[in-house]
């Protein structure tokens, strides 16, 4: 059966410029702290181990800078959650858990948690690693410390994991839990509206390479291996083996940050990115529309469509842009678009200038001409499906009452 170390190499990871060796013994000198720069911490409930590191707010992460001051208003409506009257970085905790498993329950517990703060001209990044489970209690001590003084939490997939995990274990300590009223920013639902039409993946590590063009280093360990290489550490005291896991966790929480700010900066202000794909531009049009702001939403969608998206986007963005017109007010720019996504043989689009048609112009002349041309549309559509014959009723009842009102009309006009 292939061991641990085996599946290290096969996945080409190095620690400095050894490789990983096969699990031995433990001995009196082969603790943690001779794999990575830390020591234990003391408090009242015990030892913890602890990481403390500092990187300069000027930092580069792949392409963007750990801070840029900025407006941080969009973001906030997007998390729904209300703007500090204070520098809102001085809030945020940037959270990041490896646990002893991914499906939850009382029997999995966080034996890694990172966290990184803003402060002063740097970006602190703490990280607490249970030598034995009973260290729990001291770490989570260690971290409420922080959390109470930081109300907002950035995580990625946060809200639905490392959020309820470490709520729960607080809770099962017999400790009162900082996490039952933080606020929260999770980037794994902003990076699924942002990149989902055009990344096929939105892992954490995808993101950063493919947004923030950062590349991690041979360090690195896949972070699905971390609860094995934490149990081969309890079982065969294999420091070696659970060190990379610190170097996971620590980019995990770097690249929070930057990701962050690179965020904050597109929601917020657009216009000063000049190489921002078709889709992100389309994605960002609907943010801004989603969060009431309909004259960007336009000016994005434009941008957009001027970029270029692939055909299966184009008349989606066409039906977006008309209906934020029509929001706004402005129904002769709604009907442009509406024409134009007739023109590319859209169904919804023929519907939408049917309706306009009829109610509003009563030129139903012209409103039969697009029912008609739905119809065609319709009948061309591949095979026979529910949605195919809804969609043909749907037509065929609305073809018949505007016949009915183009005749009662030119019967009007004819003094019948």
């Amino acid at each position: 059966m292939e061991n641990l170390s085996d599946k290290l190499r096969s996945l080409g990871i190095t620690l400095g410029t050894g490789r990983v060796t096969v699990p031995r013994a433990p001995t009196e000198k082969d603790s943690i702290e001779s794999y990575v720069p830390g020591e234990p911490v003391s408090n009242e409930w015990g030892e913890v181990f602890h990481i403390c590191r500092q990187y300069p707010k000027t930092m580069v992460h792949g392409e963007q800078a750990l801070f840029t001051d900025m407006d941080w208003d969009m973001i906030f409506r997007w998390a729904k959650i209300l703007l500090p009257s204070t520098n809102p970085v001085d809030q945020m905790v940037f959270l990041d858990t490896e646990t002893t498993g991914l499906a939850g329950g009382a029997g999995t517990f966080a034996f890694m948690v990172g966290i990184g703060i803003y402060q002063g001209s740097h970006f602190i990044l703490r990280q607490w690693f249970l030598r034995q489970p009973e260290e729990e209690k001291a770490m989570l001590a260690e971290i409420d410390r922080i959390i109470v003084s930081h109300p907002i939490a950035v995580s990625y997939n946060g809200k639905a994991f490392d959020v309820p995990l470490l709520h729960s274990r607080f809770i099962l300590n017999g400790f009162t839990s900082p996490f039952r009223q933080i606020q929260q920013i999770d980037l794994l639902h902003l990076a699924r509206k942002l990149w989902k039409n055009r990344l096929a993946s939105r892992t954490l590590s995808n993101i950063e390479q493919e947004i923030l063009a950062f590349k991690r280093s041979e360090e690195e360990v896949p972070g699905w291996m971390a609860p094995e290489l934490y149990y081969d550490y309890l079982r065969n005291g294999n420091a070696a083996g659970v060190a990379p896991v610190f170097y996971h966790n620590a980019m995990d929480i770097v690249t929070l940050g930057a990701l962050l700010m690179y965020t904050a900066k597109i929601l917020s202000a657009p216009n000063q990115f000049s190489n921002l794909h078709g889709l992100d531009l389309v994605a960002l049009a609907r943010l801004h529309a989603e969060l009431g702001e309909p004259v960007s939403a336009i000016q994005l969608y434009d941008s957009g469509l001027r970029s270029g998206v692939p055909d299966e986007f184009y008349v989606d963005c066409l039906l977006r842009q008309a209906d934020v017109c029509k929001k706004l007010g402005d129904i002769n720019q709604a009907i442009q678009y509406l024409e134009k996504a007739a023109d590319q043989q859209s169904v919804p689009a023929c519907e939408e200038l049917a309706k306009y048609y009829e109610h509003t112009e009563r030129d139903y002349e012209v409103a039969i001409r697009y029912v008609n041309q739905g119809l065609e549309i319709i009948e061309r559509m591949p095979g026979k499906t529910y949605q195919k014959s809804q969609l043909d009723r749907t037509f065929q009842h609305r073809l018949e009452r505007l016949l009915g009102k183009w005749q009662r009309k030119n019967e009007c006009e004819k003094g019948l």
